[in-house]
């Protein structure tokens, strides 16, 4: 068994988590300026607080912003 094989694919699973935790799944970008709602997801701040700027308005309304 190759360990550098292993530490690539653990490196892999790591980095793939952090995108994941660190994308804004409205506009699909790394986070900017994240706001965290009530129930733990976080966005960019464009995305949740200026409707206007996006085309999400819907958001801002179900979104409780903390």
């Amino acid at each position: 068994m190759d360990i550098s094989l292993n530490y690539e694919e653990m490196e892999s699973n790591i980095s793939q988590a952090f995108q994941k935790e660190l994308t804004c799944f409205i506009c699909l970008s790394c986070l900017i300026e994240p706001v965290t709602v009530s129930c733990g997801h976080s966005f960019c701040r464009a995305s949740i607080c200026c409707p206007a700027e996006g085309e999400h308005g819907g958001v801002q309304k179900e979104a409780s912003l903390s």
